[in-house]
Parts: C-alpha cells; structure tokens; sequence
C-alpha cells in the first residue's frame, strides 16, 4: 500500500543509514547545550553538519525524542509544520522536548550528558486494524480517545504493546493510526529502531 510521502520517506531512510543522521543529531546536541544555556555552546549551522537532509515540508512528520537511562525524558513534534526550513522546525521540537512535553519536568542541563537525542521521521498516519496489529519496531502509533483527547508514540518511545496500553489508563478509544518511521540516533549510540 503507497503511503502519501512515500518517495520522500524513502530519502530519509538512505540518508539515516548512511551515517549523516549522525552530524544532523550531533548539531542537535549542540543546540540542545545552548538552548539549556551553556555559556560555550557550539552555534554551528544546521547546513554546514547536516546540509543535504532531503524534503520533509509538507509530507512528513517530524519528531524530537530525548531517551535518559533507557527512559523517555521529553518527546515534541509534528506532522504539520510551521515552517519549511529544516534548521527551524529541529529548533521548535527540540525546545519542546526539551521544556516543554507536559508528561515529563523540563530537562535540566546536568542531565544531558547522559541523555541521547532521537530524531523520528514519520509517514502520514494511516488507519490501523488495532493495536496488537502494529509493528512497534517500524511504525508509530497515534490514539484518539473518545474524549477528543489524542496521544502520540513515536517507535523510540515503545517498547511493547503492553507499555502503550497501560498508556492508555482504561480510557476509550476512537481510533487508532500508524506510521512508518525511521530512527535516526546520535553516532556511537546502539541501533534502535530498525529504519524500515
């Protein structure tokens, strides 16, 4: 089944697998230094570390993960943009990881040492039969519960369907959505998601 974005998807997989996603999370790190306000931050631009990222606007869903001792520390993005640069939209998602996911306290700087930085493309999310049927290793999930509420997992934040449901706190769920996402992680990290 073709998946809108599928031919830019397809990009981002290249690009993960080919080891640049590691200078794309490197300058990820350094902003993430300075964003918590270490005096000698690295103000490195995005295109000289990682210029040739393929498209995303528009077709693709990007998402910042911050994973602290195996656990998630803050988790933000989106698959509709604000902007179609690049450089802007990792600042917005990593700041939101960062300060702002409202399941976790802010990151403080002490703690980044030993925080690994994710980077989550994400296809356009399709209907999915349930959520036993997801492959948590390829694809996201995204739950609309009957609240109006919504929530979202990218791969780096699953480890088993168990996890996602005791997520769910026995609320009611409308519907349920999946995406194919590939993992980009810092170099020098073991491999986590697989990217296909």
């Amino acid at each position: 089944m073709a998946i809108p974005g599928d031919d830019f998807f397809e990009r981002w997989i290249e690009y993960a697998e080919t080891g640049k996603g590691a200078l794309l999370t490197a300058w990820l790190r350094g902003q993430a230094w300075k964003e918590l306000g270490h005096e000698r931050a690295a103000d490195q631009s995005m295109e000289s570390a990682a210029g040739d990222a393929p498209p995303f606007y528009g077709r693709l869903g990007l998402f910042i993960t911050l994973i602290k001792k195996g656990k998630v520390r803050g988790c933000y993005g989106a698959f509709h943009h604000s902007s179609d640069r690049l450089e802007s939209v990792l600042k917005e998602y990593l700041k939101g990881a960062l300060r702002y996911d409202p399941r976790h306290i802010p990151l403080g700087i002490e703690e980044l040492k030993e925080t690994v930085i994710v980077v989550t493309v994400a296809s356009m999310p399709l209907q999915a039969e349930g959520l036993g049927s997801v492959d948590i290793t390829n694809y996201g999930v995204m739950i609309t519960y009957e609240s109006g509420e919504s929530a979202l997992f990218v791969p780096a934040e699953m480890k088993t369907h168990s996890y996602l449901e005791r997520s769910m706190d026995k609320k009611v769920i409308m519907n349920i959505s999946m995406f194919r996402a590939v993992t980009i992680q810092e170099a020098g990290e073991k491999p986590g998601i697989k990217p296909r």
